[in-house]
């Protein structure tokens, strides 16, 4: 009895953890490349600008969260000994018309960004899909060619 008991709790467990999980994971497109991030950056902005996107801002938020521990000393800093955290904010402006024309509640999606992370020197780039944020929504088909624009950005990138 309380082996059947567990199990049926381990069950129930794994089924409630599941969709969350796969939530997570399925509103963020990754890619991880061996290289730098300089090297990274200059190539992914240059993939962006040859999708028609226009970089709006670069930032190093990694600079920005260290500046700011050195000040307030925040417990937990850098837990996962990222060396380097930079983000591009871009747009296309005659897809964010298509967007906002579809659904302007979607208006929320743009800019446009992608987070990088160095670690080892590997480079990851995390992209929030814009069709998984408008799923169900107007917006959805426009969003969803967005999206796809952006993956191939980012999976040319070399």
């Amino acid at each position: 009895m309380r082996k059947s008991m567990f199990a049926v709790s381990a069950l129930l467990f794994a089924l409630s953890a599941a969709p969350a999980a796969m939530a997570a994971s399925s509103g963020v497109y990754t890619r991880t490349v061996h290289q730098g991030m300089a090297v990274t950056m200059k190539a992914l902005s240059r993939s962006l600008a040859m999708h028609h996107f226009k970089i709006v801002m670069k930032m190093d938020i990694g600079k920005k969260v260290a500046f700011a521990h050195r000040k307030l000393h925040f417990a937990h800093y850098n837990m996962n000994h990222l060396s380097d955290v930079r983000t591009i904010i871009f747009c296309n402006p005659v897809m964010f018309n298509a967007l906002t024309n579809a659904d302007p509640d979607m208006a929320a999606i743009c800019p446009l960004h992608v987070t990088l992370t160095t670690k080892q020197g590997w480079t990851t780039i995390q992209y929030a899909r814009a069709g998984y944020i408008a799923a169900g929504t107007p917006a959805e088909g426009v969003a969803r060619r967005i999206e796809s624009t952006v993956v191939s950005a980012i999976n040319a990138t070399k």
